[in-house]
């Protein structure tokens, strides 16, 4: 991703200070770690359905038993609404 536009605002210090820690701690820049929550925040394109599909997905149970068969689970997936599409297929 190609930047173009740089955005200046003021923030709390104790703002800043949370956004430095996370970022020492994640080892990403700050301006990183801000794009991010925007994105998580407004749900911009399909890469953030892709996170949150991802996310629920790990939240989910382990299946007990046999391997499920994947093309009856992506199916499932595709059947719940509002559920995102996690390939174009």
């Amino acid at each position: 991703m190609s930047l173009h536009k740089r955005l200046r605002r003021l923030i709390e210090e104790e703002r800043l200070r949370r956004l430095r820690r996370k970022a020492e701690i994640s080892r990403a820049p700050v301006g990183s770690i801000v794009r991010d929550a925007i994105d998580d925040h407004l749900s911009i394109g399909d890469e953030t359905s892709r996170r949150v599909a991802f996310r629920a997905l790990l939240e989910e149970p382990k299946p007990e038993g046999r391997e499920p068969d994947w093309d009856v689970v992506k199916a499932e997936m595709r059947d719940r609404s509002g559920a995102a599409r996690l390939d174009p297929g």
